[in-house]
């Protein structure tokens, strides 16, 4: 499945609203180094999708105070996991002055099935009730409309900040995206604004 075009380029199903919901997170304790230049690695097979999801959160990254870079664009695919060591990564890393990187991952989805109750609505009846004088105090007919099941996507992605230099993890935090569909500008600003809040709140710059 191509999840990261699925999730972070799409949050609305036929005219159903979605939305990103950050459900955990993790800080390492006494930590005072603080991110100046954060590279992100949105991890996906289709690279146009990889660097759609990486620009989204460069940009609001930067927006929100700290330089960021995208490795697709500052390391190129010959960077990407299995083509390459780990301490070629480092290096490269290093090399573009990134001191932190951001790595945004999917770790399951499922579909859950909820109820949703039926509506009971009103309107007048005037050829019931006559004139306007008794319809006016409220004598309704009732209209019934019944519930029905309607089903659910959750796509949790998991997105960790290590501290290059040690390669140590410094924050982590899991994400529940609901009903993710195709549209590309919707779903990378809400999981982006979500995911960088929750950083600077942490005050990890």
């Amino acid at each position: 499945m191509k999840w990261m075009k699925i999730v972070l380029f799409g949050l609305l199903l036929v005219g159903c609203s979605s939305n990103t919901t950050v459900t955990g997170t993790w800080k390492m304790p006494n930590n005072q180094v603080k991110a100046k230049n954060i590279m992100v690695f949105a991890l996906s097979h289709e690279l146009p999708v990889r660097q759609g999801a990486e620009d989204a959160l460069v940009k609001k990254l930067k927006a929100a105070g700290v330089e960021a870079q995208s490795s697709l664009r500052a390391l190129g695919a010959k960077m990407a996991p299995g083509k390459t060591t780990r301490e070629a990564l480092i290096a490269a890393v290093k090399a573009k002055g990134a001191d932190h990187a951001l790595v945004v991952a999917l770790l399951r989805t499922d579909t859950q099935t909820r109820y949703v109750p039926g509506a009971t609505s009103y309107s007048p009846d005037p050829f019931l009730y006559g004139p306007f004088s008794n319809v006016y105090p409220g004598l309704y007919m009732q209209i019934s409309e019944p519930g029905y099941y309607k089903q659910f996507q959750h796509f949790y992605l998991e997105s960790d900040l290590y501290r290059v230099k040690d390669e140590q993890l410094v924050w982590s935090a899991q994400t529940d995206t609901v009903n993710p569909d195709v549209n590309i500008d919707t779903a990378a600003q809400d999981f982006s604004d979500k995911l960088i809040s929750a950083m600077k709140g942490a005050a990890l710059w």
